[in-house]
């Protein structure tokens, strides 16, 4: 008997935690079992060079939505594509990568697995419904928190012997020895001291994020304790933002704006404090 083909599907193999999850996932799979591969509805992406690096078969389909007649033609050709291989596993994340990987299943015939880390949080009407149609699909409905998993059985309906709960882990060995690590990203960022008590925040610098909130409590800490720092890790559309906010409440001395990095887990281990002020 050969391997079992498992299909992943996501939306963007750009930076941020869906991604993550997919690769690590696709990468820690025992290759003597199952053949991963990836298919981005997007555009391709860093991370896509990566797991090809891997031996991972990785397909980005150049999109630029996951639904319409351009995204159901593109699913039809894919679900002849793996009618003809040993994939008969389509394991879907994301809003994007849901819709689509939903198509390929149910015209290939394939098992369905959605994973949904968030519910009930899509910003428009008619996104929220169509949100909910996957998971009423599949065969099994994972998630990473019992708060999700109870939002799903309550609210979009989804019966409870479908849902799995698996709550998400870090590489403990990495971060373990991870403060003796050569911290020369750190070695030309203005501000940043590695004598003072540390405060970050790791994440993209989206609006979700909500690091907005975390600079006013900065400003608040920073009266009683004025030789604190706050370690920004990430980049994004609010960085400008976020950096002209440090400015207005008179904090920028203190804050440290690392930007992009694969660093992250040495980053970690400098901290004293980690926060994650995201709104969901």
């Amino acid at each position: 008997m050969g391997r079992i083909g498992i299909l992943y599907v996501i939306d963007t193999l750009a930076e941020g935690d869906a991604p993550r999850r997919v690769a690590a996932l696709a990468r820690a799979l025992d290759r003597s079992v199952f053949e991963p591969r990836v298919i981005c509805v997007g555009d391709d992406a860093l991370a896509a060079a990566e797991l090809r690096a891997d031996g991972i078969g990785v397909e980005c389909l150049g999109l630029r939505r996951a639904y319409g007649p351009a995204a159901m033609l593109a699913a039809r050709r894919m679900a002849r594509r793996i009618r003809e291989t040993r994939f008969r596993i389509v394991h879907a994340y994301s809003f994007g990568g849901s819709i689509f990987g939903a198509a390929v299943a149910r015209f290939s015939g394939a098992k369905l697995v959605v994973t949904k880390s968030a519910a009930g949080l899509e910003n428009a009407a008619l996104k929220k419904i169509a949100s909910r149609f996957p998971a009423r699909f599949a065969e099994i409905v994972c998630t990473d928190s019992r708060a999700v998993a109870g939002y799903l059985e309550t609210v979009e309906k989804i019966p409870t012997e479908k849902i799995t709960v698996i709550h998400g882990g870090i590489a403990i060995d990495k971060g373990e020895n991870a403060q003796g690590a050569d911290m020369d990203v750190l070695a030309n960022i203005p501000n940043y001291s590695p004598y003072r008590r540390t405060v970050g925040a790791v994440s993209p610098l989206t609006p979700v994020k909500n690091h907005a909130i975390l600079l006013h409590a900065a400003r608040m800490v920073l009266r009683r304790y004025p030789t604190t720092q706050f370690l920004l890790v990430g980049d994004g559309p609010e960085r400008t933002r976020l950096e002209r906010l440090a400015g207005r409440l008179g904090i920028a001395g203190r804050v440290v704006f690392v930007g992009e990095t694969d660093d992250a887990d040495e980053l970690m281990a400098r901290m004293d404090v980690f926060v994650l002020p995201s709104l969901y």
